[in-house]
């Protein structure tokens, strides 16, 4: 059911405890607008919980402390949660993403979705979707707002460094007039623009960079359109201070005549996190391929996570990959 800003304290307000989650492999919108939340629920006398399936990223901590987020294994605790709980879902589509294992999950509580991305498995009982928004952090900014919640310094930064990190300093095409107009007020509320990009993207792991170079050799354009990256749990296993980084994803989103790109990481023996990156977002929606395979995202950015041996999983997703490039032109640019 969609609800408005205003309905978010009494809903809150109904439940003997609210959780809030970070999604698996957070990102810094996740963990941001969950925080940004937990703010906002504590100033109406409401003490949720911040959950995580996930460690959080360390490179994080730069902006805020994270120790109060839990690490939760919902798929084996299956009495996480009460019948009288409330779990707030932000940046959050699919259960999958929740849980990092499967959509055929219910966590037995009343459910809130705060989302950015439209297409999602995940119907939760209350919900707050506006895919016209760059990032979960500009949503929860509008609702503060809407609600006169007073949004400080710090809490400019966190919202602000989600902003920043989900349109790729705006390079992303989801970046769009409204985005700017809630950054400039995030800058006028005390956050901090300058620091923020420097600590989000001028302070890079060397193995990042290394990284990059093993992605880089594995590079492959195929005829259809696309261009493919792999990365194996032995190459990924030897540098493990590689962070997340714009850099990262965005070697297969501008590549020459491609119309999309593919990023193949098995992150763990026998499980690949696939990433999806149109060139043309407003022509080619990789939504729709990840979708097809069991995951999500946006026109521009997708992905999902397939439990398959390396090998195997990389030819899966090639033929998958061709299908769904034979419904575009091949670009000359």
């Amino acid at each position: 059911m969609k609800i408005s800003s205003s309905d978010l304290p009494k809903i809150a307000g109904r439940h003997q405890c609210v959780y809030i989650a970070c999604h698996s492999n957070p990102d810094m919108d996740s963990v941001s607008s969950a925080w940004a939340l937990k703010t906002y629920f504590e100033s109406i006398g409401i003490k949720p919980k911040l959950i995580c399936v996930d460690p959080i990223p360390q490179d994080i901590s730069f902006l805020l402390d994270a120790s109060s987020i839990a690490l939760v294994d919902p798929i084996n605790n299956k009495e996480l949660f009460s019948s009288d709980d409330l779990l707030v879902l932000p940046d959050i589509a699919n259960w999958m993403v929740f849980n990092g294992e499967t959509d055929e999950y219910d966590p037995g509580c009343k459910t809130l979705r705060i989302d950015h991305h439209n297409k999602g498995r995940l119907s939760a009982d209350y919900e707050i979707v506006e895919p016209e928004s760059s990032s979960t952090c500009e949503i929860v900014f509008g609702v503060f707002e809407q609600l006169g919640f007073a949004v400080d310094k710090l809490l400019a930064n966190v919202l602000l460094a989600g902003i920043l990190t989900d349109t790729g300093a705006f390079v992303y095409s989801n970046a769009t007039a409204q985005t700017f107009k809630a950054c400039s007020k995030l800058i006028e509320l005390g956050a901090d623009k300058e620091s923020l990009m420097f600590n989000l993207f001028k302070c890079i792991e060397p193995e990042t960079y290394k990284l990059l170079g093993v992605l880089a050799s594995s590079l492959q354009v195929f005829d259809e359109g696309f261009v493919m990256t792999t990365s194996t749990y032995n190459e990924i296993s030897k540098l493990p201070l590689a962070g997340k980084s714009a850099y990262i994803d965005g070697i297969i989103q501008t590549v020459s005549k491609t119309n999309f790109g593919v990023r193949v990481s098995e992150k763990e023996p026998g499980v690949l996190y696939v990433s999806f990156r149109s060139r043309f977002p407003a022509l080619v929606d990789v939504s729709e391929l990840a979708a097809s395979l069991g995951g999500g995202g946006h026109k521009a950015a997708s992905a999902v996570k397939l439990k398959m041996e390396f090998n195997e999983g990389v030819e899966y997703l090639k033929s998958a990959c061709r299908e769904f490039a034979k419904k575009y032109e091949i670009p000359t640019k």
